[in-house]
């Protein structure tokens, strides 16, 4: 487990304004509670369903960064950039004729997420804790 010492020289995001200590420990583990992390899934799920009832693709980007915004370390690892390339992969199928490109959108996405939650949990970055 890593623990977290604040540094207020770096920038204005908060996952730059951390940064490992030598020092063991558990203090730098977020605790995630179950219940919250399957509604991020359940939030992403609604918002690729929403879009297939009503295709925006502005308002689906919305409603995916505010479910992504909530996962530990999100920002850090870059998932905005990543379910970005999968929305111009949606953009670029649908104008290609390809199956089912929102459906193949809406998976990547929520294993994207899940992998990503589970990476944290491995390195001991994130706690997944019963409740909501």
């Amino acid at each position: 487990m890593h623990r977290r010492a604040f540094r207020p020289e770096a920038s204005h995001r908060l996952e730059d304004r951390s940064l490992q200590s030598g020092m063991g420990g558990a203090a730098g583990t977020v605790e995630l509670p179950a219940g919250r992390l399957d509604g991020i899934l359940r939030q992403v799920r609604l918002s690729y369903f929403l879009y297939v009832r009503k295709p925006n693709m502005e308002q689906l980007r919305n409603h995916l960064q505010q479910a992504v915004v909530l996962v530990p370390y999100g920002r850090e690892d870059g998932l905005g950039e990543k379910i970005n390339d999968f929305l111009h992969e949606v953009h670029d199928g649908i104008a290609n004729g390809a199956p089912l490109p929102v459906y193949t959108a809406s998976r990547q996405t929520i294993n994207l997420v899940r992998s990503d939650v589970y990476n944290r949990v491995r390195a001991g970055d994130v706690v997944i804790v019963s409740g909501s």
